[in-house]
């Protein structure tokens, strides 16, 4: 038998030591405890606009020492705030200082991307007059039930707000610029 034992497993242990001889001595009740089990709990914000991030805190129990924290078997780091998370399936790893990991899987989504496009136009029928129409619609990212807010821009006079609705009527001639908003303030 050996004096030692290796990969023990957590538990109440006894030790018995026998010479040559047939003498016996004992020590009892040697326990070995497991560390606390890692959990996690993670605190984000969903992702706004298409294309865009988020910030997961991540709330950690349980380890043994300095936890540190990686996403995607990336880097590790000692802050628990990890940036810039963008949309789609990551698995978030804590580590302790007995190189113990527990993982979190999580998936971000995002919006669809919002588009603002020009559905028509027509031109002013006489010179200098604003007979002119122009018909914008807005599709995708997140709406106010099915809204948008409109924002036309004239060229004739810069940084001029012409209009908030998604159709101008009495348009002049010239460049106009239709800018799109959803409920999360993403622009387009």
């Amino acid at each position: 038998f050996d004096s030692s034992v290796t990969k023990a497993l957590a538990g109440t242990y006894t030790l018995v030591v026998e010479d040559l001889n047939g003498c016996m001595d004992s020590l009892n009740n040697v326990t070995l405890t497991n560390p606390t089990q890692i959990a996690s709990t993670l605190s984000y914000f969903d992702i706004s606009c298409n294309g865009g991030s988020t910030v997961i805190e991540v709330l950690s129990t349980g380890g043994t020492g300095t936890l540190q924290y990686s996403i995607d078997n990336g880097a590790t780091q000692t802050s628990n705030i990890i940036t810039g998370v963008l949309a789609g399936t990551h698995t978030i790893s804590i580590i302790d200082s007995n190189s113990c990991q527990h993982d979190t899987i999580i998936t971000l989504t995002e919006p669809t991307a919002l588009v603002a496009t020009l559905t028509s136009s027509s031109n002013p029928l006489c010179f200098g007059d604003s007979s002119g129409t122009l018909v914008g619609m807005a599709t995708g990212g997140t709406s106010f039930g099915g809204s948008y807010l409109y924002s036309w821009y004239y060229s004739g006079t810069p940084g001029q707000m012409y209009s908030f609705d998604s159709s101008v009527t009495k348009a002049l001639a010239g460049t106009y610029t239709l800018v799109v908003e959803d409920l999360n303030g993403c622009m387009d």
